[in-house]
């Protein structure tokens, strides 16, 4: 027989050794082309009907196995190996296909069919391969499992049950490539309903694995797949939406690209996993996802509505969407070209409704962004109208007020009684437990009766809350229809607001109406928070200037309060003639009648105002505020609100929303007068460090305001406040571990401040001989970075998060700003991971390794922005951290700690451009600490091993190399100045050489030999007092405006201040 054979010399074979040549030779065309694919399983096909009609099916298979184990060694990408693997699967699928279209075979056993007696061959002896050492062996083995099982019908259920658990083990395989094709595998049994199998949360077991892969596995490219091949269901959709946080930008993209779509019509999709795909996509920081998420709103969403513009605001639910605006913009983007198309009827503003209220503002908002002036002046009406329909639509919202007062009153009295006696029972409730165990203490019969008596007493007070619960029923139907349509009423308010906030008024005319109904509406309305914030902006667009402004909007709160007063100066009035009427009828009995009947003459003293007024004062006044810009000296309007308002609100202990409002327009009040900001700046940090949530907060966010605006100036000496007290309340507030929101927001203030440089220098000015131990601003950059780090904050996302982001912005943003960070981080380090410290005892701390490599990359020169080559070269950042670290180093940390330290030194940014005198300095350094290291070398944390003094070396050798090229570069260069000055520069040269010596730095003085108590007696004895070598100044300077003497007086400072510090974590 030829080596190619034939159908016509298959069918003429009659041995085995023909079959296994026609097996051989097939396999071996296979490997060259994918294309020759189709006829060679033909052909394959034929040989295998042969071998039945011989009875050599056990030798056909056994020979199919031993071509198929060729390819097993080969790696991932080899050509051969795909195109075998390739070919034995589309000679399975070939297989079934042709059984399927065989009526012959319709009543014969699917399970003993020659194309499944194939396939199981093969499974099973693949499964023999799947558990091998080899890597290789083992992603082919998986990759084959994964074609072959697309196709098996039916299995025997052993064999199912094997390749499950063998799948599962591959899912945790150390190879990402194998797992990525035992996620494929599995897949394809996740519609497998087994009987007697449990399933987790609605899911069968393969799926489950699935999900597990999806959001744990480290590697993308396995998300990835578990992504594209987990099956779409309702209970699978909130997994599939989640990789749109996926750390991988091409798996957040294939969410709206490719899973979106996959998905079906958007509306099934729940409302708040809508909203949140909108929210991360369209706000995703890499510009190929944001695409992606735009292409899904304006293609697939919108074609799924029709095109119906309306239909798709109305589904995108703009009264609780935070994304619906966003959304819109980028649908007007698209159509920048042709947004004629868009139709907008002047009937439309006859009867606004939510969805065509939100439409008209954000067009109006895009032409208004985008110049479409033509399109403003064609579409919306003019001043006068927009004036007249919001008029007509605030007429509408009091009149609905009117008609259910009612109502709302019914249900605000429900309401407050239902927290009162909701706030009793949590009252009652340790009580209860406390009694309890008294009765199982004591067994006293005082304390059974009062057990009893406190039980008894939680049974009155749920059964009371039962029955007002019942009796909130009878009208929350009707106070609900109310509730919904009164928020969407305000809802459109709120856009015709947003709509005339940017409006043309120059027709005074409409100006004027503006100006009438929005006053009206603030004064006498009793607006939302929402309309209010609204009104104002209007009101301050409108207005002929901030003064204007500002003592309208004065006069407004003022009328407010009067309105109150009015009433209780009518109520004494009355008061006041019913007693001269008792004071007559008394007369002579006056001297006869007690004491007590003084009281009846009493004046009725006036009251304080209700909660609700001061409330609503308060609010518009932080909305007023926040509107100003001018200085609060020349807006005597507002300073008058001061006295009248926001003290007595300072001092309303009794009423939290009120004290905190009260807080929020003091803070605000500062920004505006710096003399006020350094007054009250005590009362605000007061009120920071004994109180807790959300006054806390504005307490904090109004300090960092302060001191952004006025900068240090409003503390320190002769202030209210000093460096020391403001240092202090940051440094408590972020180790307060159970206050997760306030620990944020001063990590995010901190952050803030110290960017913008206005920390700098914090404190110093108010000490007459400041020590380096003593520096507020390294104290605080300290707390931040043992923050970012500390165990107790690894469940505080948002302080982690902020932190994360902050400090590399910190840090790359200015050389000096490196150079701070360097100089605290051997502190941080050792403060984490002394011997004594309790740092490591946590599970969740992290690693001394990766610790170092964070900040490490932090203080990398390569890292700063805006820097040439040559600046980044010269910039001594890492040499500052290496001397940090070596005093790091030097201390009580453990042996593996130290190895980590000396580890990290080679991985450095320190080149020879930055000069002799600096790499001598830090040789010195190097030295000192080796001396060091030989005193102690018989206490166990000191001493190296062989790879760890290999390392020691290697940097040693690595500075002194640099310190030679460093050398013999200023010696060029001094020839080179020499050559060109000529005998004439000479003089000017040796004077320039004395001057320079004159100006060398003192020398860094050595470390202090105290130690360790336990250590003193050894160490002191041992290591003796010695004075560095002298170092010359640099002429380039990286932190512009110092000098190298002074960068190396800070390593004189860094190395005395070793024992003061305080190393309590």
């Amino acid at each position: 027989m030829s080596n190619k054979a034939t159908l016509k010399q298959i069918r003429q074979i009659t041995a085995f050794e023909d079959i296994s040549n026609a097996i051989s030779q097939v396999f071996q065309d296979a490997q060259m082309s994918l294309s020759s694919h189709r006829k060679l399983v033909i052909v394959l096909k034929h040989i295998y009907e042969r071998a039945i009609e011989l009875e050599f099916e056990d030798g056909f298979l056994l020979r199919l196995t031993k071509m198929v184990n060729k390819i097993l060694p080969l790696k991932k990408g080899e050509q051969v190996g795909d195109r075998i693997a390739k070919f034995c699967s589309l000679f399975v699928s070939t297989l079934f296909k042709d059984e399927e279209k065989n009526d012959e075979n319709e009543e014969e056993n699917e399970e003993d069919s020659p194309a499944n007696r194939v396939a199981e061959y093969l499974l099973r002896h693949l499964l023999r391969g799947s558990q091998a050492k080899d890597k290789n062996v083992r992603y082919r083995v998986v990759q084959l499992i994964a074609y072959l099982v697309i196709f098996v019908g039916e299995i025997d259920i052993e064999l199912f049950k094997a390749l499950r658990w063998s799948l599962n083990r591959r899912l945790y395989d150390k190879e990402p490539t194998i797992r990525i094709q035992a996620v494929v595998a599995m897949s394809r049994f996740q519609e497998l309903v087994i009987p007697g199998e449990e399933h987790v949360e609605g899911h069968n077991m393969s799926t489950q694995k699935l999900i597990e892969a999806i959001q744990n596995d480290d590697s993308a490219e396995v998300r990835r797949s578990a992504l594209l091949n987990l099956l779409k269901t309702p209970k699978t959709i909130p997994y599939l939406i989640e990789r749109a946080r996926d750390v991988n930008a091409i798996n957040r993209r294939l969410v709206y690209s490719r899973i979106a779509k996959e998905l079906g019509d958007f509306r099934n999709i729940d409302f708040e996993l809508r909203e949140e795909l909108l929210k991360w996509g369209l706000n995703d920081r890499d510009d190929n996802v944001k695409k992606a998420a735009s292409k899904m709103v304006i293609d697939h969403w919108f074609t799924t509505v029709n095109s119906d513009i309306i239909s798709l605001i109305e589904n995108l639910k703009v009264l609780d969407s935070s994304m619906a605006e966003t959304a819109m913009k980028i649908f007007f983007k698209s159509r920048d070209e042709d947004l004629n198309s868009i139709d907008l009827p002047s009937s439309m503003w006859k009867e606004l409704t939510t969805e065509t209220a939100f439409l008209l503002r954000t067009f109006y908002d895009y032409c208004n962004s985008n110049g479409h002036i033509t399109l403003i002046d064609d579409r919306f009406p003019e001043p006068v109208e927009i004036a007249e329909t919001l008029e007509k639509y605030l007429k509408l919202r009091m009149r609905m007020l009117d008609e259910n007062r009612e109502l709302i009153e019914k249900y605000k009295r429900s309401e407050k009684s239902q927290r009162r006696i909701a706030a009793q029972l949590d009252l009652l409730a340790p009580e209860i437990v406390e009694a309890q165990e008294q009765v199982n203490e004591e067994k006293s019969k005082r304390a059974q009766q009062k057990l009893q008596k406190l039980t008894k007493d939680a049974s009155a007070l749920e059964e009371e809350l039962r029955a007002e619960v019942m009796k909130a029923k009878e009208f929350e139907t009707d106070y609900n229809e109310f509730s919904d349509v009164f928020a969407d009423l305000e809802f459109v308010i709120k856009q015709l607001l947003l709509i005339a906030k940017d409006y043309d008024f120059s027709d005074e005319i409409g100006r004027r109406r503006m100006l009438q109904i929005v006053r009206s509406s603030l004064a006498d309305d009793n607006l939302s928070s929402k309309l209010l914030e609204s009104s104002l902006q209007v009101l301050r667009k409108i207005s002929i200037s901030e003064r204007d402004f500002s003592s309208m909007c004065a006069e407004i709160i003022n009328d407010l309060q009067d309105s109150y007063q009015t009433s209780i100066e009518d109520t004494i009035i009355g008061q006041m003639e019913n007693d001269s009427e008792d004071s007559d009828e008394e007369g002579a009995n006056e001297e006869e009648s007690s004491p007590d009947s003084n009281q009846k003459r009493r004046r009725v003293e006036p009251k304080q105002a209700p909660d609700e007024l001061t409330i609503q004062c308060l609010r518009l006044l932080q909305q007023v505020l926040e509107l100003v810009q001018e200085p609060l000296s020349s807006n005597y309007a507002l300073e008058s609100l001061i006295q009248s308002l926001v003290k007595p609100a300072l001092d309303r202990w009794d009423h939290i929303q009120i004290r905190a409002l009260g807080m929020k327009c003091m803070g605000l009040f500062c920004l505006l007068d710096q003399q006020l900001a350094s007054s009250y700046l005590v009362v605000i940090g007061k009120a920071a460090a004994n109180t807790q949530g959300e006054l806390r907060v504005i307490c904090i966010k109004a300090i960092v305001d302060i001191l952004s605006v006025h900068g240090l100036s409003v503390v320190g000496r002769g202030k209210e406040v000093d460096s020391l007290s403001l240092s202090r309340l940051f440094s408590k507030i972020l180790r307060s571990y159970d206050d997760h929101e306030a620990q944020a927001v001063v990590a995010e203030g901190l952050c803030k401040l110290f960017l913008a440089d206005i920390l700098n220098n914090f404190g110093n000015d108010e000490k007459e001989d400041p020590k380096p131990e003593d520096n507020e601003e390294q104290k605080l950059l300290t707390a931040l970075i043992l923050s970012y780090f500390h165990p107790y904050n690894s469940d505080n996302h948002a302080l982690k998060q902020t932190l994360a982001f902050c400090i590399p912005v910190y840090a790359f943003s200015h050389p000096s700003h490196q150079f701070k960070l360097a100089k605290v981080s051997g502190d941080c380090f050792f403060r984490m991971f002394r011997v004594d410290g309790g740092y490591t005892r946590f599970d969740n701390f992290t690693t001394a390794n990766a610790v170092m490599q964070q900040i490490v990359h932090w203080c990398d020169p390569n890292n700063l922005v805006n820097l040439s080559e040559e600046d980044i070269s010269k910039t001594p950042s890492h040499v500052w951290q290496a001397v940090s670290m070596l005093q790091a180093l030097e201390q009580d940390t453990p042996r593996s700690v130290k190895k980590t330290i000396i580890t990290y030194l080679n991985k450095l940014y320190i080149t020879e451009k930055l000069g002799s005198t600096v790499l001598r300095a830090l040789q010195t350094s190097l030295n000192d600490t080796k001396a060091y290291f030989e005193t102690c070398q018989n206490e166990p944390e000191f001493t190296m091993d062989a790879s760890t003094e290999k390392m020691w070396a290697k940097f040693e050798a690595n500075v002194q190399a640099m310190i030679t090229k460093a050398d013999e570069e200023e010696e060029t260069s001094m020839k080179f100045q020499s050559s060109r000055t000529g005998s004439i520069s000479e003089s000017a040269a040796s004077q320039t050489t004395s001057r320079r010596g004159s100006q060398a730095p003192s020398a860094v003085s050595s470390r202090s030999a105290s130690r360790n108590a336990s250590r003193a007696a050894s160490r002191n004895s041992s290591r003796n007092t010695s004075r560095r070598p002298s170092m010359a100044d640099e002429e380039d300077n990286v932190f512009g405006g110092s000098n190298k003497d002074e960068e190396l007086a800070e390593i004189d400072k860094m190395l005395e201040q070793e024992e003061s510090v305080d190393y309590d974590i």
